[in-house]
């Protein structure tokens, strides 16, 4: 991402970050599906571009190291802040 490139997610069971609009700058493939990657990428080759800079803003916006951390504990923050535990689960 950093690189302006599409991120290839290879995995079963990826969580994908919130509040992030993967579908639009990554590619996500199931990992019976390997072999297919280079058709995968083939048919999005005309899109690549767009997608490599949409990939590199969302870098910059929530990866880059100036800004990870406060990033992730505002996405943790916002995530447990819904929660509500009982007295037992804190115990």
């Amino acid at each position: 991402m950093s690189l302006g490139r599409v991120p290839v997610i290879i995995s079963d069971a990826w969580q994908p970050p919130p509040a992030i609009p993967w579908q639009e700058f990554s590619v996500v493939i199931p990992e019976r599906n390997v072999a297919d990657i280079p058709a995968v990428l083939k048919k999005l080759e005309s899109r690549a571009e767009s997608m490599g800079q949409l990939a590199r803003h969302v870098f910059d916006e929530h990866f880059s190291p100036g800004i990870f951390i406060d990033s992730l504990v505002k996405s943790l923050i916002a995530n447990y802040e819904k929660l509500r535990f009982t007295r037992r689960a804190v115990h």
